[in-house]
């Protein structure tokens, strides 16, 4: 079973500022068209950053975002990923819906049979700004809600994690390589027991799973990421395909 994170951003949103090169083009692509082909409400792009190591690691192609990890590459804040993170503002007891679609390729490489931790979202616990806390102090946490990825018997799953609830055979998510999944996790955030996550897929009017009990670390707003962070030693070239990211209260 796929094992929660144990290692933590230590700086907060960072972006390499080289240039970006878009596939089989010599077109720059800047943070901010990386941000706008994931993402079309300009009011939820403000709170977006990109974190991706070089022009080697993002592309962008019909009308999605693609984000690669190479094989040994060096760490970047920290950890092995690339992703995009949404630090959008709510306040404890808002109910805030996040919607996303990904897709994984034909030839996806697993990590079988070791299922390392391999995050595909998350839900972040960060220093509270309004009490001048900072990352330099802040103790690492593992997010407190998480989507890993993982490959069992011929297949390719996602598995949630809510704080310390570890995941059940019937709330894993079977996913297609090479075809497109819907995801929405709408999630009311608190501390106590009146925290609750919904995560629907594709289509469905019907919730796949209902987690229920406290959400958060802290009292101040968790920020969400959608891309790849995974266990330093997986070592194989992998790449994600994302659109269509809305985040709503």
């Amino acid at each position: 079973m796929m094992k929660p994170i144990l290692t933590i951003l230590s700086t907060f949103f960072l972006f390499i500022s080289c240039s970006l090169l878009a596939a089989n083009s010599t077109t720059v692509i800047t943070e901010q068209d990386a941000i706008k082909a994931l993402i079309s409400d300009i009011s939820v792009r403000n709170f977006a950053r990109v974190e991706a190591l070089s022009q080697k690691n993002i592309r962008i192609q019909s009308s999605a975002l693609s984000l690669s990890l190479l094989r040994h590459q060096p760490l970047l804040n920290n950890g092995t990923r690339s992703e995009v993170s949404v630090d959008y503002p709510f306040l404890e007891h808002d109910t805030v819906s996040y919607e996303w679609e990904m897709m994984l390729p034909t030839g996806f490489k697993h990590d079988a049979p070791q299922n390392r931790w391999w995050a595909m979202s998350q839900w972040h616990v960060q220093p509270d700004r309004t009490k001048n806390e900072s990352w330099d102090d802040y103790p690492n946490e593992p997010p407190s809600i998480a989507l890993y990825f993982g490959y069992i018997d011929g297949h390719y799953y996602l598995s949630t994690h809510y704080m310390d609830v570890q995941p059940e055979v019937d709330n894993l998510i079977e996913i297609e390589l090479g075809k497109w999944t819907k995801i929405k996790a709408e999630i009311t955030w608190s501390q106590a027991e009146n925290g609750k996550m919904k995560l629907w897929l594709n289509d469905s009017k019907t919730p796949h799973f209902t987690y229920y009990g406290a959400n958060m670390l802290n009292t101040y707003q968790h920020y969400f990421k959608v891309g790849m962070y995974r266990h330093p030693e997986i070592t194989t070239e992998n790449t994600i395909h994302l659109r269509a990211l809305h985040v709503s209260k």
